[in-house]
């Protein structure tokens, strides 16, 4: 008896590693078979639902932001192309009235009231004898004129306010004229967009009068 305990204790370590064996083998087992379960479910509605409010609320985010973006792009924009017609169209009118012989209307600018001329129009002597007529025209096509030529792109932008204004103290004093019109961004569509206008006003001294 005591010679074959050795022998029962050897198979009795046999025994319980097979036993340990057998139990990982039962564990593993039982990870892959739930790991197929997973699988096979899927996601729940929870899940799913979950899962579309978050890609709803990030394409949200990053819509506002591109389109934030492209507003502020296309409002320097516009605010360009107005400054550019506007400043050319100040610029050509008030070189040649600075530089005019006579103001032929209004006129006379001055009276013993006071008498201060507002008009949508303007007509001066150049210095080569010749006349010429700035003009503003009416919406829906407003613009500035010089004898009829346009002096902004009525593509892109519309004069939604225009008028000149003749002053003078005295008989004695020189006429002064104000100029001042507002435009406005119009698109190729033809809507106009009067939320961002921009305002020109100058005021010039005819010192060029022939006596």
């Amino acid at each position: 008896m005591i010679k074959n305990l050795p022998s029962i204790k050897f198979k009795s370590q046999i025994s319980k590693v097979k036993i340990v064996d057998f139990q990982w083998k039962l564990t593993i087992k039982d990870w892959i078979l739930k790991i197929f379960r997973w699988q096979n479910l899927g996601f729940t509605l929870v899940e799913l639902l979950a899962v579309i409010v978050v890609i709803a609320s990030v394409s949200g985010i990053v819509f506002g932001v591109l389109l934030a973006s492209l507003r502020g792009s296309n409002k320097s924009t516009n605010v360009t192309i107005l400054q550019q017609n506007g400043n050319y169209a100040l610029s050509q009118i008030t070189k040649m009235i600075r530089n005019a012989r006579s103001l032929e209307y209004p006129s006379p600018c001055f009276n013993e009231t006071g008498y201060i001329a507002t008009t949508s129009s303007i007509i001066i002597e150049n210095p080569d004898a010749g006349r010429t007529t700035f003009s503003c025209n009416s919406l829906p096509n407003g613009t500035i004129s010089s004898n009829s030529a346009s002096l902004v792109d009525t593509s892109s932008v519309v004069v939604t306010a225009c008028s000149f204004t003749c002053t003078q103290n005295s008989l004695y004093n020189f006429p002064t004229i104000t100029i001042s019109f507002t435009l406005s961004k119009k698109y190729s569509s033809g809507v106009v967009d009067a939320t961002t206008p921009s305002s020109f006003q100058s005021t010039v001294i005819m010192r060029n009068l022939k006596e």
